[in-house]
């Protein structure tokens, strides 16, 4: 019951403490609402959703693993993939796998979700794709966002012109020009670590 002060009316503390309550009611309405929904338009494996980012398309899936994790980016059992080319993995860094539903490979999260095994590939992975990005010339896009938003043939421009400059680097100026997409990231982080003397790629290990 609303009381009376100088002539206007103001809510009791009881008033105030009801009307909270009806409102924690209506919230906790909604997200149930919205949690049933959220069930009856996904599988149970498949979490949720998300946009590509070049397309705008609803592709990107999280997965759950039934070991505690809220989501994962990957499914259950996925490996890292291994002796693929440079330019393979820079398309799927960057644009992520549609056939699987895996987000772009920069976005996936190496503590949750990569198996030990596999942490080895992806650091070389990592470090090869990050040698090629600090190659980017400045008048091109160089953030990640951007990147992923090219469209393919602008990023498939983008990687021709700075993988030029990368091979030129590993392999100390000679450059096998008919085979040069043949390269795996494999090879290339090996021919990194060689000709890298200085470490500036490669965090170089100090001895004891």
């Amino acid at each position: 019951m609303d009381t009376r002060v100088n002539g206007q009316m103001h809510p009791t503390l009881n008033d105030m403490d009801q009307r909270f309550s009806l409102q924690m009611e209506n919230i906790r309405s909604l997200i149930q609402q919205m949690i049933a929904a959220h069930h009856l338009a996904a599988p149970a494996e498949v979490r949720q959703e998300h946009r590509g980012e070049a397309s705008g398309e609803v592709w990107w899936q999280q997965f759950n693993w039934n070991d505690g994790q809220i989501t994962h980016f990957v499914p259950l059992g996925w490996r890292f993939p291994r002796g693929i080319t440079v330019k393979k993995l820079w398309d799927l860094w960057y644009y992520g796998d549609r056939s699987t539903g895996i987000r772009p490979y920069r976005l996936i999260n190496k503590k949750w979700d990569i198996i030990s095994k596999d942490n080895m590939m992806y650091s070389r992975a990592q470090t090869v794709l990050n040698c090629i990005h600090k190659l980017i010339p400045q008048s091109m896009p160089s953030d990640p966002v951007s990147i992923s938003k090219l469209t393919l043939p602008e990023a498939d421009s983008l990687f021709e012109v700075t993988f030029q400059s990368f091979l030129g680097f590993i392999y100390d100026g000679t450059i096998n020009l008919v085979r040069k997409h043949e390269l795996n990231y494999s090879t290339a982080h090996e021919l990194l670590c060689l000709n890298d003397t200085e470490g500036i790629y490669v965090r170089k290990r100090s001895r004891n």
